[in-house]
């Protein structure tokens, strides 16, 4: 395959990520289009995706500088914030991602649940620190605050993104490496 037609096989998912935005806001706020028509999209269009060798062209790229299990976590994390900073809905972003991930893991050999929880951990960090995240715009409105308000007194999703972070450098826990 030529790199023209593997990056236009991902194009299905921006689509899916276009449509899936304007169609929250087009109902008056986020989490009104009920969470399965979003999974249907989402399964539907990853389907579209690997058949036509984008899910390949991604793991290819995403992995270009990795060699070992534990260097696969970073473009795990990565990915997964991708999508859940422009879904802003950890829940679409881990099965989004699901199955890609499982394909990384595999190709370095890499603990199943280790993988799970680099995807689970970054997830929800990010979704915890989106000022337009559902769990920021309920704090913002229980507190009658603008959501940028609250973010510098996050620490706890800080903490827990800087501990992930450096857990993949730092090789902890040392079981999985």
């Amino acid at each position: 395959m030529n790199n023209k037609k593997d990056i236009l096989a991902l194009s299905p998912l921006m689509v899916f990520i276009v449509l899936y935005l304007l169609l929250c806001l087009m109902a008056g706020a986020f989490y009104k289009v009920p969470i399965t028509v979003a999974f249907m999209m989402a399964g539907g269009m990853l389907e579209i995706i690997n058949e036509k060798g984008g899910i390949d062209y991604l793991i290819d790229k995403l992995t270009t500088l990795v060699s070992t299990k534990r260097g696969e976590e970073l473009p795990i994390a990565t990915l997964v914030n991708f999508v859940n900073i422009r879904t802003a809905n950890n829940t679409v972003a881990i099965v989004t991602v699901g199955g890609i991930v499982k394909k990384i893991g595999d190709k370095f050999g890499a603990d199943n649940r280790e993988v799970v929880n680099i995807l689970d951990t970054f997830s929800c960090t990010v979704q915890n620190l989106l000022p337009y995240g559902i769990p920021m715009l309920l704090a913002a409105g229980l507190a009658h605050l603008n959501p940028m308000e609250i973010v510098p007194y996050l620490y706890y999703p800080m903490a827990i993104g800087i501990a992930a972070l450096l857990s993949i450098p730092l090789r902890h826990p040392k079981r999985y490496n």
